[in-house]
């Protein structure tokens, strides 16, 4: 019996242990400042809201999984919409010019052409060939661009390759600016 009250007491603290370590985990991550970010579109003649930008709107499902603040809000928009720039192919002065209008702390911005092709591989086989997309993150409070990379869709090692759907290429690329920035 005694046995049984000490088994007891110890799971008790065991569990009271393991939430308090739980509960300090969840404020510590609260009480970090939430970046705000905005993605521009990547694909040109595509107009806001943007709903067939099918990489735009990856990249802002990886940055909403990974805990960013996407910012959507229509006047925001309207500011950047006035400038009549095309977003789908911004230079670093438009990007530099676009972070006084807005208040966010990134600006992710890139551009596509010839998105995917189909290869031929012999006779009868076919091959979807996927062109790199240009992806680049602007810091607004440091005035540089802190990611620049071209995201391929096909890894290949070797003998063996992978190809990356469009929302696993969002999630690397937002937890490559989270690696980058913390």
């Amino acid at each position: 019996m005694k046995n049984l009250a000490e088994h007891k007491l110890f799971m008790l603290i065991l569990f009271l242990t393991l939430s308090s370590l739980t509960f300090s985990q969840e404020n510590s991550t609260s009480s970090q400042k939430q970046l705000k970010i905005i993605v521009m579109p990547f694909v040109e003649m595509e107009y806001y809201p943007y709903r067939i930008d099918l990489i735009r709107e990856a990249f802002q499902l990886g940055f909403l999984q990974e805990g960013y603040n996407l910012i959507e809000d229509d006047l925001i928009w309207s500011k950047i919409l006035e400038k009549e720039y095309n977003l789908a192919n911004l230079s670093n002065d438009m990007v530099d010019t676009l972070s006084t209008l807005i208040d966010v702390d990134f600006i992710v911005y890139g551009r596509v052409t010839n998105f995917s092709n189909v290869r031929s591989n012999g006779l009868y086989t076919y091959q979807n060939v996927y062109k790199p997309i240009l992806f680049k993150v602007y810091d607004t409070k440091n005035k540089t661009i802190t990611l620049h990379e071209r995201i391929n869709f096909n890894e290949n090692w070797g003998l063996f390759g992978k190809t990356n759907s469009l929302n696993e290429i969002g999630v690397i690329m937002a937890r490559k600016l989270r690696q980058i920035t913390h």
